[in-house]
């Protein structure tokens, strides 16, 4: 009898050895597609609401601006005319290059842009890794807007862009994020830095890794609203309020 049992003991260790997973992970523990705990889904809407701050202040805001120099027949302070109609320069650390043509009240391209031109479009490219007002990582934006009312001062710019870029926050967590943004009627005032009126509605692809918490992919949408004065406004699917401080690129909740 001892040597049956012996045996069968034997068999059974050579089956465990055999198992290349002897400890499976309980299918019970939260994975990065699972919904987050509230203290952690709420530290992650303002960290996102910072790094989308920070991505609007020194990507969306500064282009925006050259496209308006550009289009008014201006060289953004900084760039170099590569050829008729190419600048391109560094700020905070990207690289960025400007493809762009005017036309006139026909739709007809012209020579040059000004005042006097009817629209102007052009397609950008930025990448590497922007320093200010905090470090993104790994930046890489392209997109395509028009700017139109040139002739009656009041220049508003329009289009779409997507952008990739890795960000840290609090040495304990890091944030991939991927979002398509459009701009619709984002408008200023001649010859000023900041816009008064318009919008820009993104979607955003998180991944996240925090120190204690694991990895999380989610989803937001943010609307960031531009009116008179020095902040925007930054909502996180359609709830969640943020002042964004358009001379700093600082974020506050609301």
């Amino acid at each position: 009898m001892r040597a049956i049992l012996f045996g069968a003991a034997l068999v059974l260790a050579a089956c465990a050895s055999d198992d290349p997973n002897p400890n499976p992970p309980d299918p019970t523990d939260p994975g990065p597609d699972d919904p987050a705990p509230p203290d952690q889904e709420a530290r992650d809407y303002d960290d996102v609401a910072v790094s989308i701050g920070a991505a609007v202040y020194g990507g969306e805001l500064m282009s925006m601006v050259d496209a308006v120099t550009l289009a008014t027949g201006g060289i953004p302070a900084g760039f170099t005319q590569t050829s008729a109609m190419d600048v391109s320069g560094t700020r905070d650390g990207v690289s960025i290059a400007y493809n762009y043509y005017c036309v006139d009240d026909n739709d007809v391209p012209i020579a040059s842009c000004g005042t006097f031109a009817n629209h102007m479009h052009m397609h950008f490219t930025m990448s590497g890794a922007l320093s200010s007002p905090m470090a993104l990582d790994a930046v890489d934006q392209t997109g395509k807007w028009t700017v139109r009312d040139i002739e009656v001062g009041k220049p508003r710019v329009g289009g779409d862009s997507a952008m990739t870029y890795v960000t840290h926050i609090d040495g304990i967590s890091t944030y991939d994020l991927a979002y398509d943004a459009t701009l619709d009627h984002v408008r200023f005032a001649p010859g000023a830095v900041l816009p008064y009126e318009g919008t820009i509605t993104s979607t955003v692809a998180v991944h996240r890794t925090r120190d204690g918490a694991g990895e999380r992919n989610f989803a937001v949408t943010a609307t960031i609203v531009f009116s008179s004065g020095t902040t925007a406004t930054i909502t996180l699917d359609s709830t969640i309020n943020y002042s964004l401080d358009l001379t700093t690129g600082a974020v506050v909740k609301l």
